[in-house]
Order: C-alpha cells, then sequence, then structure tokens
C-alpha cells in the first residue's frame, strides 16, 4: 500500500512559532521526533508492499468410485474387466473394489503400496493379478483368490511362498528379486495342480547348487522355470491334457475326491475314527487340543494350513523326549482305537492330522515337521476340506425361517378352512403355487436370496413380493429369480418398503407373512408392519443393535425402543422382550395385539416370529404384559413391578371377567435387602410368555420328519428348541450361576447341584437357550442367596475378601435361614437335552464370531488395537515430565 506523506518543514517551522507556551526543551524534543520520523518515512519507501495471501484449499481424497470412474474413464464400471491402479491401500480401502466393479478378472497394482492381499477382500473373481513392487512381506491372502491363474508379485519382500498352494488355478506364479531363500517352501507349490510357469530370478535360492534340479523335483506339473524349459523334448510333444497332471493325488485319488459324497463335519469324525473333544476345564493348551480336530475333517481354516499345522503341533512337543510319560504314551496302542484321552499325547497329533497311520510314529520333532510330513497334512485336509465345503454350504443355508413358516402355512391353512367351513386337505408343495396359500412380503430384499429359498422350500405360498430400494438390488432379485427358476412364485419390486406396506393396509391386500430383517433397528417399519399383516398373520422381525438393546446405550435404547436396557447376564433375553415391547405399543395403537410364537437369541442377533391379531379388549390387557425391572447395583437381584393388575371379576353371564387395576409399588425398598445398594430401574419390557408352547411342540415335530430332518441345521435346530420347550413360559429373565458365585468371591457351584437344591426345595428351575449357564427360576431372590450362603459355609472364602461396602460383606453377613441338599442329585435337575447331548448352545464357527472386529492398526508387522494406540492420546503431561528444550524461546534471527 502507498505510503502517507509526512507533513512538510514548513509546516513544522510555521506551526512552532504560533505555540508561544511551549519551553525550549519541548522544541527540541518536537525536532527530534520529526527527524525520526522523516527517515522511518525514507526507508519505507524502499520496502516491498505486503503481499496478499489467497486461502490454500487442499483437494479432498477421492472415493473409491470416483478413482474408479477417473481411472477407466466411464460411467459403466459394470462393463470393466480390467483395471489398473497406484493406491495406497490404508487410505483408499480397495475392499469393496468387487461391488463396484464386479466383472473384473485382470487388475494391475504394480508400484501401490499394499500391506497384505487381505485389502483387495474376498469376493474378487480374478485371473490375473499384479502386485509386483509393492512393499509386500508376505502372500497371505491367497486363499480368497480360488480363480487366479496368474499372479505376479515381483520386486517384494517375500521370503516364503507357501500361501500359494491353496490356489487350485494357479498356472503362472512370478516371484522375481524378492527375498526367498528356502526351496523345502518352494516344495509347497506342488500342490497347486496347474502350476506350469515359475519365476525365481533374482532370489537367494536362485543361486543355490543344483537349483532347478531340487525345484524340477519338488514340482513334477513344473515345466517352465525362470523363463527356461524344464523339458524340452516334451514340450514339443506333449498336449496340454498331457501336462496337467497333480502331484497332490493320483488319478484315481483325484476321482475319488470329485465323487465323493458330502457329509457333515460330525460325520467326517466318524468316517476318520476320531471321536469330537469332550469338554475339560480350560488349560493352557485345551484350545489347541479342541480345535485340532476340524482338521481332520476339513473344515475351513483362517489363513495358511501349513502355519496352523506347525502351530498346533508346538504344544504337543511341549513335553520332554525323555520322559518316560511321553515315550509310553507314544507306544500305546490306544492311539489306534476311537476312543482318544483326555489330554491327547504326542503322537496322537500327528494321528488326527491324518500324517501317521501307524503307532510308529516318529519320535523326534525334526522328524514330524519335515516338508513331506506337512505336505501329507495338507493333502488330507484338502481332501477331507473338499467334503466339508458343501456340508458347511448347506449349514449356512438353513435357516430356522424356513421350519417356522413350513409350520405356520399348515396351522394357517387349517385355521381357513375351519372358519369356511370346507374339508379341503392342505395340498401345499414347496416350490409350486398355491391359490390359497400365503401372500409373503420381504420388505428389504437386497438380492432376494431369502425370498427364493421360500419359494423353494416352504409350501403352501400364493406370492412373494421380493422388495428393495435399490434399484441394482431389484436386478440382482430378477436375475436370481430367473436362474432359480421360481418366476411364478416371486415378484421382484422396486420401491420403499413403507410405502409397501402403507399401500397394502387394506383388509383384502394385506399381507400372510410380513418378514422385517434391516441392518440395526427395526423399529421404524414396525408402525407400516403391524397395519399391513391380516389379521391371524405372522411378523418377523431381526434386530441386529445388540449393543444398544443389551444395555450399553440406555438411552438409545430409550429412543429406538421406548425402553431402558439394563446391563446384565439376562441381556440378550431381556433384549427379546423389549423388542416384544415395542411391537406391542406399536400394535395397540390400532387396536391390535400381538401373540409370540418363537423368540430366538442366536449369535449376535435376536429374531421373533409374532401373529398379529384384532381385538379392542385383548388390548387393554396390554398393560399386565409389561412391566418395569428394578435391578440392585450390588448384587444385581432383579424384581418386576408389573405396569397393570387382572383382578377376577365374575358374574353370572361372565364367569371369566376380569378387573383392570393398577399395582402398588414400588415393589422393593429403597435400598437392596441383601447388599444394601440403590437400584437401577429398566424397562418397560414384554413380561408375558416369549415362546407358543403349542407351536414349539409343532416345530419339533415337524423337525423329525422329512424334508426338515435333512436340513443342514436340524441338529442345532433340534437342540435349541429342545431347550427352549424346557424353558419355564412364566419366569422372565434368569440369573447367571457364575455371576452369582462370584458376586460373593465364593468358589463356582456346579450348575446340577444348584438346581437340586432349588427343585429339593420346591422350586420350578430350568435353562435359558439365550444363556449356557443360565439359572431361570420361579424361586425368590432370598432363596437363591439363601442357597450361596449354605454353599459358602461347605465353601470357606477368603477372609480378606470380607471388605466393609461390598457385596460379599452384606450378604454373608445374614445367616441362612434354611438347609438345602446339594449332593443328591434331584431327577429333574439334568434336563433331556443335556442328557442326550444334544447341541443345545452350539460354539461360533470361528473365533470373533460377529458383524466385525477390533478396528486394528499395523506398525511394524505387528498388529495393534485401536484402544490401544489412543491411550493417553489427550493425557496432559505433569509438570515434571515436560521436555524443557519444549520451554525455550528462540529469536528468529539470534
Amino acid at each position: 500500500m502507498p505510503n502517507q506523506q509526512l507533513p512538510s518543514d514548513e509546516c513544522i517551522s510555521s506551526s512552532d512559532t504560533n505555540e508561544s507556551n511551549f519551553s525550549s526543551d519541548s522544541r527540541a524534543s518536537s525536532a527530534n521526533s520529526h527527524n525520526h520520523l522523516q527517515i522511518i518515512n525514507e526507508y519505507a519507501n524502499f520496502l516491498p508492499e505486503e503481499p496478499l495471501y489467497e486461502p490454500i484449499v487442499l483437494p479432498t481424497e477421492p472415493s473409491l468410485e470416483e478413482l474408479l470412474h477417473q481411472v477407466t474413464g466411464t460411467r459403466r464400471l459394470d462393463t470393466v474387466q480390467e483395471l489398473k491402479l497406484r493406491v495406497i491401500s490404508h487410505l483408499t480401502s480397495l475392499q469393496r473394489i468387487h461391488s463396484f466393479v464386479p466383472c473384473l478378472i485382470s487388475l494391475n497394482l504394480d508400484g501401490s503400496i499394499i500391506h497384505s492381499l487381505r485389502d483387495l477382500g474376498c469376493h474378487l473373481n480374478l485371473k490375473q493379478l499384479n502386485v509386483s513392487r509393492c512393499g509386500l512381506r508376505t502372500l497371505d491372502g491367497t486363499s480368497c483368490l480360488m480363480t487366479l491363474e496368474e499372479l505376479f508379485a515381483d520386486g517384494n519382500f517375500i521370503e516364503f511362498v507357501e500361501p500359494c498352494y491353496n490356489i487350485p488355478t494357479l498356472t503362472t506364479l512370478s516371484l522375481k528379486d524378492n527375498r526367498i531363500a528356502d526351496t523345502d517352501s518352494i516344495g509347497f507349490l506342488s500342490l497347486c495342480p496347474k502350476l506350469r510357469n515359475l519365476n525365481l530370478a533374482g532370489n537367494p535360492v536362485a543361486q543355490l547348487n543344483n537349483y532347478r534340479e531340487r525345484i524340477k523335483e519338488s514340482i513334477p506339473q513344473l515345466r517352465i522355470l525362470d523363463g527356461v524349459t524344464l523339458y524340452p523334448e516334451r514340450c514339443g510333444s506333449s498336449t496340454s491334457s498331457e501336462c496337467y497332471s497333480s502331484s497332490l493325488t493320483s488319478p484315481e485319488e483325484s476321482l475319488a475326491v470329485e465323487n465323493a459324497d458330502f457329509f457333515s463335519p460330525e460325520e467326517a469324525l466318524d468316517k476318520f475314527d476320531v471321536e469330537p473333544p469332550v469338554a475339560r476345564p480350560a488349560t493352557a493348551g485345551s484350545s489347541e487340543n479342541r480345535s485340532s480336530s476340524g482338521i481332520v475333517s476339513g473344515a475351513p481354516v483362517c489363513g495358511n494350513i501349513i502355519s496352523m499345522i506347525r502351530r498346533r503341533r508346538k504344544p504337543a512337543w511341549g513335553e520332554s523326549e525323555g520322559s518316560s510319560e511321553s515315550s509310553s504314551s507314544r507306544d500305546s496302542p490306544q492311539l489306534l482305537g476311537k476312543s482318544f484321552p483326555m489330554q491327547l499325547p504326542q503322537s496322537s497329533v500327528d494321528l488326527e492330522l491324518g500324517v501317521c497311520g501307524t503307532s510308529q510314529a516318529s519320535t523326534s520333532r525334526e522328524q514330524d515337521t519335515t516338508t513331506e510330513n506337512l505336505l501329507a497334512a495338507a493333502r488330507k485336509w484338502r481332501q477331507n476340506h473338499q467334503r466339508t465345503k458343501a456340508s458347511i454350504q448347506r449349514i449356512s443355508s438353513a435357516r430356522i425361517s424356513v421350519l417356522v413358516l413350513s409350520t405356520f402355512s399348515r396351522l394357517f391353512w387349517e385355521e381357513s378352512v375351519a372358519r369356511s367351513g370346507d374339508e379341503d386337505e392342505f395340498a401345499g408343495v414347496a416350490g409350486t403355487k398355491c391359490d390359497k396359500g400365503m401372500r409373503i412380503l420381504e420388505a428389504l430384499a437386497a438380492t432376494g436370496l431369502r425370498s427364493i429359498r421360500y419359494a423353494k422350500e416352504v409350501p403352501g405360498i400364493r406370492e412373494i413380493i421380493a422388495n428393495d430400494l435399490s434399484r441394482k438390488a431389484v436386478q440382482d432379485i430378477r436375475e436370481n429369480v430367473e436362474r432359480n427358476g421360481v418366476k411364478e412364485l416371486v415378484t421382484p419390486h422396486e420401491e420403499d418398503a413403507l410405502m409397501v406396506m402403507y399401500t397394502n393396509m387394506r383388509p383384502q391386500k394385506r399381507f400372510t407373512v410380513i418378514d422385517l430383517d434391516p441392518y440395526g433397528c427395526p423399529t421404524r417399519f414396525l408402525d407400516a408392519a403391524v397395519q399391513s399383516v391380516m389379521d391371524g398373520g405372522m411378523l418377523l422381525v431381526t434386530a441386529t443393535d445388540m449393543a444398544v438393546l443389551a444395555g450399553n446405550s440406555p438411552e438409545s435404547c430409550y429412543v429406538k425402543y421406548g425402553a431402558i436396557s439394563l446391563k446384565s447376564r439376562a441381556c440378550h433375553e431381556m433384549a427379546i422382550r423389549i423388542l416384544l415391547k415395542s411391537i406391542e405399543s406399536h400394535a395397540t395403537q390400532y387396536g391390535r395385539f400381538i401373540k409370540p410364537m418363537l423368540s430366538i437369541s442366536a449369535d449376535f442377533y435376536i429374531r421373533v416370529f409374532v401373529r398379529i391379531f384384532t381385538s379392542p379388549v385383548q388390548c387393554r390387557k396390554s398393560t399386565s404384559k409389561q412391566s418395569h425391572v428394578f435391578q440392585c447395583t450390588g448384587c444385581e437381584s432383579f424384581t418386576l413391578q408389573p405396569l397393570g393388575v387382572l383382578k377376577p371379576n365374575p358374574t353370572e353371564k361372565n364367569p371369566t371377567q376380569v378387573k383392570y387395576a393398577l399395582p402398588t409399588g414400588p415393589s422393593v425398598d429403597s435400598t437392596c435387602t441383601h447388599c444394601g445398594f440403590r437400584h437401577h430401574l429398566g424397562g418397560p419390557i414384554w413380561s408375558d410368555p416369549i415362546h407358543d408352547a403349542a407351536f414349539v411342540d409343532k416345530l419339533l415335530d415337524n423337525l423329525q420328519e422329512a424334508p426338515y430332518s435333512n436340513l443342514g441345521t436340524s441338529r442345532r435346530l433340534l437342540g435349541q428348541l429342545t431347550v427352549i420347550q424346557e424353558e419355564l413360559p412364566d419366569v422372565p429373565l434368569y440369573y447367571s450361576v457364575d455371576k452369582l458365585c462370584s458376586t460373593i468371591r465364593v468358589v463356582t457351584m456346579p450348575v446340577l447341584k444348584f438346581r437340586s437344591a432349588l427343585l429339593h426345595a420346591g422350586y420350578r428351575v430350568s435353562y435359558s437357550h439365550a444363556h449356557k449357564n443360565s439359572l431361570k427360576t420361579d424361586a425368590p431372590n432370598r432363596v437363591l442367596w439363601d442357597i450361596l450362603r449354605c454353599w459358602a459355609e461347605k465353601n470357606p472364602i477368603n477372609p480378606e475378601r470380607l471388605q466393609e461396602g461390598t457385596p460379599v460383606k452384606a450378604i454373608l453377613a445374614q445367616k441362612s435361614q434354611n438347609s438345602y441338599e446339594f449332593d443328591i442329585v434331584h431327577p429333574q435337575a439334568n434336563p433331556e437335552s443335556r442328557r442326550n447331548c444334544l447341541s443345545r448352545f452350539p460354539e461360533n464357527p470361528t473365533a470373533n464370531w460377529g458383524p466385525g472386529t477390533r478396528a486394528t492398526l499395523m506398525i511394524g508387522g505387528t498388529t495393534m488395537t485401536k484402544s490401544a494406540r489412543n491411550q493417553n492420546k489427550t493425557k496432559r503431561p505433569r509438570e515434571d515430565d515436560k521436555d524443557p528444550v519444549q520451554d525455550l524461546k528462540v529469536l528468529k534471527n539470534s
């Protein structure tokens, strides 16, 4: 900016002469100031003008979809088959690339930065992949690329090639300029039956003596090594079919595997004369022994099977080789029998892996971990895996919904015939249209696979509407329907789910069954669903936001479901009851009420099957079906307070007449009578039965008959439904035996003894299908704590645990009022489901089974959890921890 001009000397002197009051000192000071300002003004004329800075706007990182559009230059990504990208995988995730480019067969990531091949996801159907110069240290993740034919990974830091053994279609593998130095590791490529071209130039292994002869012997099906033909005399005359010989199995073995019957893992254990591992106390090696049977049955594993075999053999060699017990266990002929000991001996691990066929197993770790034995174990796993794979697919595809709808279809037909007075018999056939059958709506169909399964497996269906808001999803539904030949039954529909239900509210247009399976909370669909299902129809609702329903966020639960959730061991059953209460609240607004037929808590979700009826009179009973929950903050004892009560008021005209009344309360004191702590108030929840006993009996009857007895999940369904049948219907919620014993710091009481003590005292008791250590009983809380006091007398606790202000001190300070029988097991203490060893509480298929895993960060090849990385992130340093260098002030020009 231009500088302002100072007043001239003449003006200053003129003004000074007019001021007669100034002293001579002030005049001198004014003159000096004037001269100083004049010098600054002259110097300022040489300074550059101050620049005008414009704000800098950093470009945002494009999303994966935008990046793909930019690279391919087209908006039709579904037509792209070849793609070349250069990305940083932890900044631009490639996990969902398959959803944008579904037809991709060739992917070139040369020069990218990729942590692992797992960053590519599990759904790509690639034939060619180039990950050269990407900084890879391992090939883990190739098991997800089952259709890959050519893999180029030059210029990385790879040391082992074992993970590539499980790519059955691999023909070309290029690993130039890596760090591969072990020929034994390369030998595992013999498990790739179609591998013809291998390039290891620039690796340390290529400098070994007789390198080509070793590779030629290890991988007999290989034809080209480092660009040079291994069999020049054969390649000129042999046909391609002759070159496709496999070292994994002989032709007879390969044919046997292809034509083998598929059977379940349990049948596989019987097939190979190995019993499932029995339950035993948790020890340091119990998890390894418990999971090793999965390799025998060919169960799917996470990661590299070779590495898993090595890891699972480590505990087996933990004992001293010179130990007499170890040698006697190795030489014991019992290892060849069907019954295995409680603790597996060393050589039994090899027998279970299928490596050893006789009791004369190798006795040293060096011999058992040779390449030949590891290859034999991998071959055994692959053969069994081919059989087990189809069984697992059947298990994952079958659901209890098929059984429920099949049973309800016949029930719906019988009720319709009874109302009309006809005598028509049920003529429903699965896969065939039934004019008087059910009309089903799957409101959120996605790809329509559930609707297709209903059409092919549930009898008595008139129409299934598979609806979704996404146009792409509806296209997939239409294609899947055509492929499965169910166009006569399944109708794809593109519209908002709420609009579909609201436009079908008239009685003649209502649906017989509505299936709601959203991601998360389903309450936004309930208002429309309870209005658009016909009288006596069925509503299937799934909720997956278990963190909210299980008490982690009570305020969110109240916003979504209108109830407060509490943290307790009974949180899964409380989640079911909160969902049922929410459905009932929506239904009663329109003069309708619900009747729960079946309620399931499984894996990481809950699913309820309820029937909707219309009756304003029955709606008035809704308050008596709901209750608040008082839960002690110390001992977690709970007490229910109903919202309303029904009092008998019989008359001559109506002997069953009842009177509606309000309860008095609260039903608890201000503090807990057992431990002195205060209470939390939760709910309201559904306190009526969550299952219909007659309907569950019909499910069990149908499960014993074909075709439902052939379901892959029939064994699991039989166990779960039997436990549900044994549940006490009129007792809401449950306790956990281990939690009760933990409260008073006493050794855990065996479940059978606890149940026997209650039964001998005249109370009822049962399990809950929602928790394997559950204790559902009609005994009051004082009886439960009285039983535990008697147990503590027989099993004294450490006196140091009796601290003031704790529940254990307050509970054990009271004397037990009665004596209870623990030693004599009551005949009803061991239920039928437990006596028959049914699959009551099946374990998850894999560890950490659920909707997602904890966020992690890779640092130096190790995994750090996100919570550990952010620990003390916002903590302020103390005064003595401050860096003294940070407190120094440094002048710029000093």
